[in-house]
């Protein structure tokens, strides 16, 4: 039996995997088939919520957004992170990304965020796009 990867993946890239079948879409896969282990905090999937619930192109129902937080509940497992991280100035919430990567022993940080990306690792994640992490599988 192999070890799977443990994985964070960033907000932008959980909505990009449910609404379009690019390379967000393909890292999702790779966690629901076991290929990956999905590590997410309740601070992501909070800010998934909002997201939904705010940006109008989406158009999502309080239900539509419940089935999706079931599925990402069901696929990942759910950390509370205790350290708290101030690497990233430009947005707060980009901390609380990496501070859930630490808290879950994530080896990588999914992300399309440049603030992010530009930091390339933080401790021991290294902090990847979509496309550089499913390089990994091929």
């Amino acid at each position: 039996m192999t070890m799977s990867i443990k994985v964070t993946l960033d907000t932008n890239v959980l909505i990009s995997a449910f609404f379009w079948e690019g390379e967000s879409y393909r890292v999702m896969m790779k966690c629901k088939e076991g290929k990956a282990e999905l590590v997410l905090s309740e601070d992501i999937l909070d800010e998934f919520k909002e997201v939904l619930r705010k940006e109008k192109k989406f158009c999502q129902t309080e239900e539509s957004i419940e089935r999706h937080l079931k599925v990402l509940r069901s696929v990942a497992a759910i950390v509370s992170p205790t350290e708290r991280v101030n690497a990233i100035k430009e947005d707060e919430m980009d901390n609380r990304i990496i501070e859930c990567a630490i808290a879950g022993g994530a080896s990588y940080l999914v992300t399309k965020d440049r603030h992010l990306l530009k930091l390339k690792k933080y401790k021991n994640v290294e902090i990847v796009t979509p496309r550089e992490f499913l390089s990994l599988f091929s």
